[in-house]
């Protein structure tokens, strides 16, 4: 890698090489700039890079090179487009911070590009794809097993995901590939598509194993808001019961992206009319849920339905009482699996 001298990479107008503050570097020869460098410390020059069999590029001191803990620099810490198996994704709740992966700019340019990946830790965590600042794509809610909006997590992944509390707010996911013959890995790809790759040693390459997103319902918020998306569907986008578009010459026109809104403004006790909930059966659960410690479903509901301002609630296993307080954003429906949730309507629409 870098300390090895003139080594190109690229399109050959780059070099790795050092700074004069020892630290490694990749160098413009055209135009004589600086393209990255690590963020360590200036080190001395005693110092062995060893590239791992994880992948991970360390650097070292020459009397700690077995010691990962006091390595001055490594590439596990410094994320770029790629997830490999033993990196970690740190996230501090309290401080809402999060390390992300970045895509290139283009398939050729790996510059830094619009998309970003990483995990969202507010609620239960979930692994977020975002274009620029906006969320292009969600994984729903880790439960302890499977980001329940990925079902087919059960079927496909040949790798463990875990979660880590190390108190203070403080949380990191990491993953291990159940067959270390059969590598996995993660990539953000430069057009917003997060691809699950294995190495098919048969044929000397990396082959996808999925794509997220994998359909256009898939796609953040793609019916927008109390809108429901089945790719199984004629039309994919529908309102919720107790719902209709917004606009519905924009809606007529397959442009979803204003969403619907309630028949029946809530009632919660205006003139006795008490609101009840309808069950949605079988769907990637809304974003930005709020947790509730509760024992089951019913004592979920029960605490929903006393407040005014919570339109939704759903009990799930692994993470407990989820309750939704504002508009319901990036439901998808799922032909197996999924979760039931649980719509606050005004009592008049219950029966429609």
């Amino acid at each position: 890698m870098c300390d090895t001298p003139s080594r190109t990479c690229g399109d050959h107008s780059h070099t790795c090489s050092r700074t004069s503050g020892h630290k490694p570097a990749i160098l413009n020869l055209l135009e004589e700039a600086r393209v990255w460098s690590s963020n360590a410390s200036a080190i001395s020059n005693d110092v062995t890079a060893i590239l791992m069999d994880t992948g991970n590029l360390v650097l070292s001191s020459s009397d700690s090179v077995d010691d990962l803990n006091k390595a001055l620099w490594q590439s596990f810490n410094e994320p770029t487009d790629t997830f490999l198996p033993g990196m970690t994704v740190y996230m501090n709740v309290r401080a809402g911070e999060t390390r992300v992966f970045t895509s290139w700019t283009s398939d050729n340019d790996p510059s830094l590009g619009r998309y970003s990946m990483g995990v969202d830790p507010r609620g239960s965590p979930q692994i977020v794809i975002w274009d620029g600042l906006n969320r292009h794509w969600r994984s729903g809610h880790w439960n302890g097993l499977i980001f329940t909006g990925v079902p087919t997590m059960r079927a496909i992944y040949l790798y463990g995901f875990k979660l880590f509390n190390e108190g203070n707010g403080s949380l990191y996911f990491t993953y291990t590939s159940s067959n270390s013959s059969d590598p996995l890995r993660f990539r953000i790809g430069w057009d917003g598509n997060e691809a699950q790759l294995w190495w098919d040693d048969g044929k000397k390459e990396w082959r996808i194993m999925q794509l997220q997103p994998a359909n256009e319902c898939e796609v953040y918020n793609k019916c927008g808001n109390f809108g429901k998306c089945n790719v199984m569907d004629s039309t994919i986008c529908s309102c919720m019961k107790g719902f209709v578009p917004k606009n519905v010459d924009q809606w007529d026109s397959g442009n979803w992206s204003g969403g619907c809104v309630r028949k029946t403004q809530l009632q919660c006790g205006t003139n006795g009319e008490e609101d009840g909930f309808v069950k949605i059966e079988g769907v990637k659960l809304p974003d930005y849920a709020d947790l509730m410690v509760a024992q089951d479903i019913g004592d979920c509901g029960e605490k929903c339905s006393k407040n005014c301002s919570c339109h939704a609630y759903t009990f799930a296993i692994g993470i407990s009482c989820m309750i939704w307080r504002g508009d319901l954003v990036d439901i998808q429906h799922f032909e197996e699996g999924g979760s039931d949730l649980y719509v606050r309507l005004a009592s008049s629409d219950l029966s429609k």
